[in-house]
């Protein structure tokens, strides 16, 4: 099966346009809108990479990103943060993360591009 990107964000606006960017790349992308329906994609095959919103409803990205590393099986999924949540707060909680990076929407595409081309192992 073909490696894919799984995006975590309650927004259905930064959902296609980070997976129309992907995409475009030549990159196999899916998109959820909760951490429900990302660990439905996640149990049936293992993305390379996981880019994350924090601020969700229901489970917050924090929620989840504490969840996905408690699982053996998924903890060395490679996750990049890419939210509006951005104070002190917020920045000291991050960095005690094992994330691969923090992007602060509106984030710059073509740099975020860079990144996820980093993660991504291409055609298996």
């Amino acid at each position: 099966m073909k490696p894919y990107i799984l995006i975590v964000d309650d927004s259905r606006t930064n959902r296609f346009l980070f997976e129309e960017l992907l995409r475009k790349s030549g990159l196999k992308a899916h998109s959820v809108s909760s951490a429900s329906e990302a660990w439905r994609f996640i149990r049936e095959q293992t993305p390379c990479l996981i880019l994350l919103d924090l601020i969700m409803p229901t489970v917050s990205g924090f929620e989840f990103f504490d969840s996905l590393k408690s699982h053996k099986k998924f903890s060395t999924i490679p996750v990049i943060v890419i939210s509006s949540a951005d104070s002190p707060k917020i920045r000291q909680k991050i960095k005690k993360m094992s994330i691969e990076e923090y992007y602060v929407k509106p984030v710059d595409i073509w740099q975020l591009r860079k990144k996820v081309l980093e993660y991504y192992p291409g055609e298996t």
